[in-house]
């Protein structure tokens, strides 16, 4: 047991003394009140810092695991048409950011697996256990196994920016993207907001404040983050659209195209340290739906290195 731990501190040490980073994620719908749609995802994140001339980079390493269920868990039978489809997806990634001028662009590229080999089911089932919660029953109805390939681009491109004595208080900034592969195939615009103390300038949730042109004096930092964006869906597998099986399996929803999104939350940190959550509320991505907008609340903490 005192060389586990002895090993485990070492790897922390190692960590806090080298130009690297983890970013623990957790997202739920329990925060919203309720175990349906978008119920849980995961994501544990190994990252470090590239700086070449004025140019920055962080590149990150991770593994990411969604689960989608019904309204009813409790139900083993196959979910109606206007309710969610079983699904769950296991994916590993290579995640970049880069920042040029006053454009920020993240980058991320994932390979895994949509279907019962993603583990989800055992997740769940294991979570609930710990819980006391209601046993998920139709997992039996999950969608079956295809391989994952997608592609995520964003960009930031800053709008306005207020700073009081050399820090940030205040930024507009406004993105767009998407991703194409062969689990989502979209295109995305919106516009965020933060205001606070301290700002940093990256737009990641719980980004860190950086070093370089800064004061370094005071690393505290604290603000509020909301935004607004609209999405135009062309393919979705996670509500039974699939590029590797024909439809009418009962698990395929007719797509809603245009689907949106609004956020807030409030991201608090010290030196390399982060701690921020995130609520979001969707509007329905599939047509017919009676389940009305998805809410989830996201949970990040961030440890990283700065330059």
């Amino acid at each position: 047991m005192i060389k586990k731990i002895v090993t485990l501190v070492s790897c922390f040490m190692i960590v806090i003394s080298s130009m690297a980073g983890f970013v623990i994620t957790a997202e739920n719908d329990a925060f919203d009140g309720s175990d349906d749609n978008y119920s849980h995802g995961s994501e544990l994140e190994y990252n470090y810092w590239i700086k070449d001339g004025q140019r920055a980079y962080r590149v990150g390493y991770g593994i990411n695991q969604l689960m989608y269920s019904p309204k009813d868990i409790s139900d083993p039978d196959m979910p109606p048409k206007t309710d969610r489809p079983w699904c769950g997806t296991l994916s590993f990634y290579r995640e970049t950011w880069e920042w040029k001028s006053d454009v920020e662009i993240r980058t991320r590229i994932g390979v895994g697996v949509l279907g019962p080999s993603s583990g989800s089911e055992y997740s769940q089932k294991k979570v609930h256990e710990w819980l006391g919660c209601q046993e998920p029953m139709g997992w039996d109805n999950q969608m079956q196994d295809e391989p994952m390939l997608n592609l995520y681009q964003d960009r930031y491109k800053l709008l306005w920016i207020q700073n009081v004595d050399s820090k940030r208080i205040l930024d507009v900034k406004w993105l767009y993207g998407g991703c194409v592969g062969t689990t989502f195939v979209n295109m995305k615009i919106g516009i965020f907001a933060r205001i606070g103390y301290n700002i940093p300038r990256s737009s990641m949730p719980g980004g860190i404040v950086m070093k370089g042109g800064r004061d370094t004096r005071d690393r505290v930092f604290l603000y509020a983050t909301g935004g607004v964006d609209e999405m135009l869906v062309v393919h979705n597998s996670t509500i039974g659209e699939s590029f590797f099986r024909d439809r009418d399996t009962g698990q395929e929803r007719d797509l809603n195209n245009f689907v949106g999104e609004s956020s807030c939350g409030i991201v608090g940190g010290y030196d390399k340290i982060s701690v921020s959550y995130i609520y979001a509320q969707r509007t329905s991505e599939w047509e017919r739906s009676d389940d009305g907008n998805m809410g989830y609340g996201m949970i990040r903490v961030e440890f990283s290195s700065q330059f």
